[in-house]
């Protein structure tokens, strides 16, 4: 049967035996009535696609986009025109069964007999619409909201429409919005099992931002670990699932270590009591922890002395650093006095930050090795193994220089530790004829509401 009834019927029969002889009011009237031709067609393809979509629903026939592209349409344009009328036949399931658009059509079970008169282009614009909102409850927001779109896409022109779509996506985008993140967080989880083979499995499921705090610092763990290995002269590593996992793992230990009896404090600043108590001088030492060679105002400082521990490395004190073999991993007091000599990994060349090193025994533990000052070095997780496994030597000379050797005997490098306290005494040494000062032998820890202009006039950190 043809479809082409009525206004399809008049129109095609007004262009029969058209010529270039044809008055020009005549062609302005054909060409404007071609726009209520293409609101028709599109009404009867919105028919076609949901009769073909019924049948193919129970296995009968073949789907809508199959019909078109055997008409000669191409795939992505025979899928953008079905999706077109499927939203064509939402508008109409949309409208209450009183609107004019039903009003004597004579068959109020069928939906389709009651299409309203819809510009394509806005049509297309409706479905482009839907199709980018991808979360559920933006889906039903916009579906609420399709009475309105038909009454506007039958009024409004294509341009004046898609403004006000666009304006109706963005409210619907906000108002889920402000919701999405409580509901992401109710929903993030994290699972773990160990699988026949021993293997753990942890599977996180998280918001975005905590999941992606999270993956970013495992990939800056990761590049970090990798940099390593390449300066060590070491086995390359390279980025990817393996080393992501490594990295993870070491995440988590100087998370567990920063909660233990032995963490390093969460501490912003190196400072010398003379200048806490007197102000600065020539021999200042202000540094922020971290940041080699940086300083803080005046105004910094004494902010962060309102709220802080103070932690005093000191000539005289009450925490020995020579503890022999009564301890097995390095005390409170010698970790606070390794973090003012080293900023980094003692391995020579290595930029791993102190705070995420361990503290190596450069004489072995197992073998004898003393929890003395003179035998303690921090380490990176890295270097740290090529120590323990990987078979390289160590050996720290009495003015702390570190002389490494391969596993097979051949030397490697050297380094002098380089942190707060190191370049403070080194610069004060060089400047005046006062004797270098002597290593530093105790550690002591005063609270907050110590005052400080009773304390040593020796260097610590806050």
């Amino acid at each position: 049967m043809m479809v082409g009834v009525g206004i399809l019927a008049d129109f095609e029969a007004a262009m029969t035996g058209l010529d270039e002889s044809v008055a020009p009011a005549t062609a302005e009237r054909l060409l404007r009535a071609s726009s209520d031709v293409e609101r028709q067609l599109q009404a009867d393809r919105t028919r076609l696609v949901a009769i073909l979509d019924r049948a193919s629903a129970v296995g009968d026939g073949v789907s809508a986009e199959e019909a078109l592209t055997g008409a000669g349409m191409s795939g992505t344009k025979a899928r953008s025109e079905a999706e077109r009328a499927r939203t064509h036949q939402k508008l109409a399931d949309s409208l209450p069964d009183d609107s004019d658009d039903s009003a004597g059509s004579g068959d109020q079970d069928e939906p389709s007999l009651r299409l309203p008169q819809i510009n394509p282009e806005n049509l297309a614009a409706i479905s482009r619409a839907e199709k980018s909102l991808g979360l559920p409850e933006e889906q039903e927001l916009f579906a609420q909201h399709r009475v309105e779109l038909t009454a506007m896409a039958q009024d409004l022109d294509p341009t004046v429409f898609k403004v006000r779509l666009k304006a109706l996506v963005d409210r619907i985008r906000a108002a889920v919005a402000s919701t999405t993140e409580e509901r992401h967080r109710n929903k993030s989880e994290v699972k773990s099992w160990v699988d026949g083979d021993g293997m753990r499995h942890i599977h996180a499921k998280l918001d975005r931002e905590r999941g992606d705090a999270i993956w970013n610092a495992i990939e800056r763990e990761s590049r970090s670990i990798a940099a390593a290995a390449d300066r060590s002269d070491g086995e390359p590593l390279r980025l990817g699932p393996n080393l992501s996992a490594e990295a993870m793992f070491q995440l988590a230990l100087r998370a567990h270590d920063a909660g233990s009896a032995t963490a390093r404090p969460l501490v912003g600043v190196f400072v010398d009591a003379d200048t806490l108590e007197h102000g600065r001088h020539d021999d200042t030492l202000l540094e922020r922890m971290g940041d080699p060679g940086s300083t803080v105002s005046d105004e910094t400082l004494r902010r962060y002395l309102c709220d802080c521990d103070i932690q005093a490395l000191t000539m005289d004190g009450e925490l020995p650093l020579a503890v022999g073999r009564n301890y097995r991993t390095a005390t409170v007091a010698q970790r606070f006095a390794l973090r003012a000599i080293y900023d980094t990994c003692a391995f020579p060349g290595c930029d791993v930050i102190f705070d995420w090193c361990h503290v190596h025994h450069l004489d072995w533990w197992e073998h004898g090795g003393r929890t003395d000052l003179d035998n303690l070095a921090p380490l990176c997780s890295r270097h740290h193994h090529l120590a323990h496994e990987g078979g390289w030597q160590m050996k720290l000379t009495a003015d702390r220089e570190l002389r490494t050797w391969r596993a097979d005997g051949r030397p490697y490098a050297s380094a002098s530790p380089c942190g707060p306290v190191t370049r403070w005494r080194a610069g004060a040494d060089a400047t005046d004829d006062r004797p270098a000062r002597p290593s530093d032998q105790f550690v002591h820890h005063r609270e907050p509401g110590d005052n400080l202009a009773d304390g040593p006039a020796h260097p610590g950190h806050i």
